[in-house]
């Protein structure tokens, strides 16, 4: 899935609603017995969003997409 035109859209769509979940309720509670999971999640996200960003980017001639394609 990573590499597919859309996999940006929806890990943008993801890393948005999990910062939202780690900045507002500090991860359902758990930065309260947990003060480093915060930067933890944070930095999942983040390297989330830009290895799914490099495998659309980088393979999208290979899979034959048009410049359309890649949101």
């Amino acid at each position: 899935m990573d590499r597919h035109a859309w996999s940006i859209f929806w890990e943008t769509i993801k890393t948005a609603f999990g910062l939202y979940a780690v900045y507002e309720s500090g991860w359902f509670g758990a930065a309260g017995q947990y003060p480093w999971v915060r930067y933890l999640l944070v930095g999942y996200f983040v390297i989330s969003w830009f290895a799914t960003a490099h495998f659309v980017y980088r393979h999208y001639r290979e899979d034959g997409w048009t410049s359309s394609q890649v949101a």
